[in-house]
């Protein structure tokens, strides 16, 4: 096992007696612990700023899901609900009848713009 992978594993476990509580002190060994985690460029990452995991924010954060699979959330397709007919309304056509006005083929002689 080689020297970062080492002293990444004491920072976890570090790490883990912290967050359970215990007051340790931090292991001088791992004051100048880099990421290391390797970056687009095919370099190592440089920074400092480690997760209990032993990496940054970048290449060791909270994972945000599945993205594809059977897993995934697939977004609901909105509902789009049909336009506004009144002469579908119950209402309306009761009271074109009061009024005397044939309704029969009302959707037909109606045009909408």
């Amino acid at each position: 096992m080689d020297d970062q992978a080492e002293l990444r594993r004491r920072y976890r476990a570090w790490s883990r007696a912290v967050a359970r509580g215990e007051r340790l002190l931090f292991p001088e060994a791992c004051r100048d612990l880099r990421c290391g985690a390797k970056t687009r460029a095919g370099t190592p990452c440089k920074r400092r700023d480690l997760y209990a995991s032993g990496r940054c924010h970048l290449h060791g954060g909270a994972s945000t899901g599945p993205k594809s699979g059977p897993r995934a959330k697939r977004p609901e397709p909105p509902k789009v609900e049909p336009p506004y007919d009144p002469s579908t309304n119950p209402e309306v056509l009761d009271a074109l009848r009061r009024q005397g006005i044939p309704v029969g083929d009302l959707a037909e002689r109606v045009r909408y713009r």
